[in-house]
């Protein structure tokens, strides 16, 4: 069997393009291809997500449940959090960088 190094080099020159209807149908045909798969890929994702979403949702309302319930438990030494910790699902991160600015001086452009 002839590798690629043994073979005679090929005159491209002599070889015929492919016919511009011909890649015009096979152009459309992976965009069509691939934007369905995207489409439902993306579909998918997102039911996922939500159903995560949903089920870390009813595990932090359990967990509040199950915090109140600890801290209503008399003699036991049970440091609950806080009441107002912000809502659960909510961007912490906003939050975090929110009450800073409220707190810090104005200052003039830099």
């Amino acid at each position: 069997m002839a590798t690629a190094t043994e073979e005679a080099p090929i005159n491209l020159k002599l070889i015929n393009p492919v016919p511009l209807p011909k890649t015009l149908l096979l152009v459309n045909n992976f965009i069509v291809n691939t934007t369905k798969f995207l489409n439902k890929f993306s579909g998918e994702a997102e039911l996922k997500l939500s159903d995560v979403s949903n089920r870390i949702t009813g595990i932090e309302t359990c967990l509040a449940v199950l915090e109140k319930k600890l801290g209503s438990v008399p003699g036991l030494d049970y440091d609950a959090p806080p009441d107002n910790l912000p809502p659960a699902g909510g961007d912490a991160s906003s939050d975090a960088t929110a009450a800073p600015a409220a707190d810090a001086p104005a200052q003039g452009p830099a």
